[in-house]
Formats: structure tokens, sequence, C-alpha cells
């Protein structure tokens, strides 16, 4: 979920620093030909978005709540039997990064030290993307499509745990906390959503699943990506 979000914000920034360099060419003293191609074409496709000191603050938030959300999951695998262990390569450099970031007031301190001495190109605060991929740290960081990955590998392992404790957990996240709720008949239709779901009127709520083959190429896309990676 959090990935999503910084992927999405990342994404926006993009745009928007984009459409900022087309207003500069569109307002400079040759820019006619820029501001007629654009002003052809779709409203909707105008150069409007701004790269606001907002969205950069909305930008550095979502990185600083995935780094929380990385920290959470490494704590998650501590707990898990030896067996069930689903390391990370690379998760050491996240467990820095995330240490100095929380701790930005202790200079010198112990993950300050170690970041420096052994991962000398990491960059504490750096987050470097493209259409494709985004890396925390930098050119010399960890790729979050691994981080996707590792993640959804300490789910199967918490939940293969928790079913060896005879834990019992909602089958779906989307199910309703109240005993009893999803079996009641009205009404019919039910908005079972998260905070995830990015801001759309309801009218404009997806009503149906994504169509198999659309699942098909999406996995097929993100088995590609993660082929690339040779270090996990």
């Amino acid at each position: 979920m959090q990935a999503a979000r910084l992927q999405e914000v990342l994404a926006e920034w993009e745009a928007a620093v984009i459409d900022a360099q087309v207003r500069a060419a569109g307002n400079a003293d040759d820019g006619a030909v820029t501001r007629a191609y654009h002003d052809q074409r779709d409203p909707a496709m105008q150069p409007r978005r701004v790269p606001s000191w907002a969205l950069q603050m909305q930008m550095t938030t979502e990185a600083d709540f995935l780094m929380v959300a990385i920290r959470n999951l490494l704590r998650v695998q501590d707990r898990l039997p030896t067996d069930l262990l689903a390391p990370m390569h690379g998760q050491e450099i996240l467990e820095l990064i995330r240490n100095v970031s929380e701790h930005f007031d202790e200079r010198g301190g112990r993950s300050e030290t170690t970041l420096a001495t052994n991962h000398p190109r990491v960059l504490t605060n750096a987050i470097t993307f493209t259409r494709q991929e985004v890396w925390l740290g930098g050119n010399h960081g960890v790729p979050l499509s691994r981080v996707q990955a590792w993640a959804s590998r300490v789910n199967d392992r918490l939940l293969a745990a928790l079913a060896r404790s005879e834990v019992e957990v909602p089958a779906s996240l989307a199910a309703s906390t109240v005993a009893g709720d999803d079996e009641l008949e009205w009404p019919a239709d039910r908005l079972h959503f998260g905070w995830w779901l990015p801001t759309v009127d309801e009218s404009e709520w997806p009503e149906g699943e994504i169509p198999h083959d659309i699942l098909e190429i999406i996995a097929e896309r993100f088995a590609n990506l993660r082929a690339r990676d040779n270090a996990d």
C-alpha cells in the first residue's frame, strides 16, 4: 500500500516538473509554437500541474512512511520462526537508512557510521526513480520492486506462522470488522475499501474485478522487472 502511494506521488511530481518546464518554454520569447501546440490539445492535457512545496512535502512524507512500514516488516520477520524467515538482500541498508532518518539529530551515531563504512555509495535521503523503478537510497540503494516482492514473501510466511499457531486471520482485508456484517443481504451494493484508494468520486469507483488477462499482463511486467535484479 505505502509503496504504491510513494510511486503515485513520485509520478505526480515528475509530471508537475515537466509541466513547469513546458510552461517556461511556452512563455519564452520564442514560445509561440509551444503555446500553439498545447492550446489545440485537449484542455485536460494542458501543462497545469505545479511542482509545489506542498507536493514536495507530500513526496517526502510518503517516503518517510514507507521507511516506517519497512521497519515494521523487519520487526515482523525478526519474530518469525527460523524456518519461516524471508530475508531480503539489502535489508540492512534499509534498516540503516531508516535509523539515520529517524535519528537525524544524532550526528555520527552507530547507524550513520555503519552506513558510511559498509555502503558508502548509498545516500540516506535520496530517492532515484524512472517510469519503471524506484531506488531507495539513490542509484546504489535498494529497488522498490525488490521491497514489494519481499513484503509479499513476509506476508505469506506470517500467515503460515499464524496458521501454525492456530491464530485466525481475516480471509480478506476488505471484509467487515463487524461480526456478521458481510452476511447481511441489504443493501446489496457495498463499498469495501481502504485508505489506499486514491481520492475518486464514488460514482467513478470500479464495480468489478480486474479482467484476468489484464492481471496476467501486470504480473508478467512485474516478473520481468524483478528478473533484472540479480541480487535478490
